[in-house]
């Protein structure tokens, strides 16, 4: 999925999350570990959750595992996979890469996308000027000539849509975007649902997160409303959880709407293996799901303020970070790298951020210019 473009924007972002043991936390638990940065040699690896670095921060980035390999990026900024017991398992050869799903990983060749299998194969050959990660056995890919289409595991092509952009499947539906609107269609291509959201989420939970006339919601798969929130932010549902943030703190919302974490934290990510990272009054430490301390640690956390504007343009620094716009705090769930972000007009920054992260959630990795 592109972003509409009109002014360009780039986020300052200096963020130090620091664990009792003096590790920089990256993002939360993923098969028993969690991605962190050495402070002092910035350089990346994984603890356990006894706070163990259990694989040695060595790599210039890492990503969390998923399907038994982790994701990494080497000091010659080069992308490959690792196993739990850090064994290179695919050499890092790559300039762009994505973490597996369904037995594929995205992969970019000499600036195009294809997939390699968990031996490293080149299983699907680079030919896409944009792609999706596998779900369900399909992956919205796009060559450029055509309207985007879809592909099975073996790179056949299964049918193609209408619509400007489109994500993978989740939970058998996929979200379409008009010239506008977003909407759905079935694992056939039809249409079950017309775009007229301004913003949705794949289906997670049986429910996925639409926004219309500015007020969030969840729409069941029958496409309708099950929940009508009042939240100034609204996270899908992870773990029968959703992080939500109402006057500037965060909490957590159940399946029926109920607020079973109260919005009191400055900060806080979505849980991950029953824990979610928050931050109280300067303090960082992990919860669980009744909103008790676990693994606490404490952090030390500097930013780097930025006004809001249109046509300012700034560098991107962070990564899995948090931001502040004037006297807001944003969350970036993952690595911006060169991503372009735009504005539509002055103070629309949030907005920007969710479509960035609905993108990545959809499974667009990249956008040519």
């Amino acid at each position: 999925m592109t972003i509409d473009r009109i002014d360009s924007l780039k986020i300052e972002v200096d963020t130090k999350k620091v664990l009792g043991t003096g590790y920089i936390l990256l993002e939360g638990f993923k098969n028993g570990l969690a991605p962190v940065k050495d402070p002092k040699t910035k350089l990346c690896g994984f603890i356990d959750k006894k706070n163990k670095l259990v694989i040695p921060c060595k790599y210039k980035c890492v990503y969390a595992f998923s399907e038994g390999y982790a994701l990494c990026i080497d000091r010659d900024n080069k992308y490959g996979y690792i196993d739990k017991e850090d064994n290179v398992v695919i050499p890092f050869i790559y300039d762009y890469a994505v973490s597996f799903s369904n037995n594929r990983a995205l992969v970019s060749v000499d600036g195009n996308f294809g997939y390699i299998d968990k031996f490293g194969y080149q299983v699907i050959d680079p030919i896409y000027y944009s792609a999706s990660s596998f779900y369900g056995g399909k992956a919205a890919v796009n060559t450029g000539l055509t309207k985007p289409y879809y592909i099975d595991s073996q790179g056949n092509k299964l049918f193609e849509t209408k619509y400007v952009s489109i994500s993978a499947f989740r939970e058998h539906y996929a979200v379409v975007r008009d010239y506008k609107k977003y909407g759905f269609i079935d694992e056939k291509g039809n249409t079950v649902c017309p775009c007229k959201y301004s913003y949705v989420e794949s289906f997670s939970g049986g429910l996925a997160l639409v926004k219309e006339k500015g007020k969030y919601s969840f729409i069941n798969k029958s496409f309708e409303k099950v929940l009508e929130l009042n939240y100034d932010y609204v996270d899908s549902f992870n773990e029968g959880y959703a992080l939500v943030r109402k006057n500037r703190r965060y909490g957590f919302i159940d399946k029926s709407g109920r607020e079973v974490i109260p919005c009191i934290y400055n900060f806080a990510e979505r849980f991950s293996e029953g824990f979610a990272p928050v931050n109280l009054g300067g303090e960082y430490y992990f919860i669980d799901k009744n909103g008790n301390k676990k693994i606490v640690s404490t952090k030390e956390i500097k930013y780097t303020q930025i006004s809001k504007g249109v046509g300012k343009q700034y560098s991107v620094l962070g990564f899995r970070s948090i931001f502040v716009v004037g006297d807001r705090t944003y969350n970036v769930e993952e690595d911006l790298g060169n991503y372009s972000a735009y504005l539509r007009k002055v103070g629309e920054i949030e907005t920007i951020i969710k479509e960035y992260r609905q993108d990545q959630q959809h499974g667009y990795q990249k956008v040519k210019e």
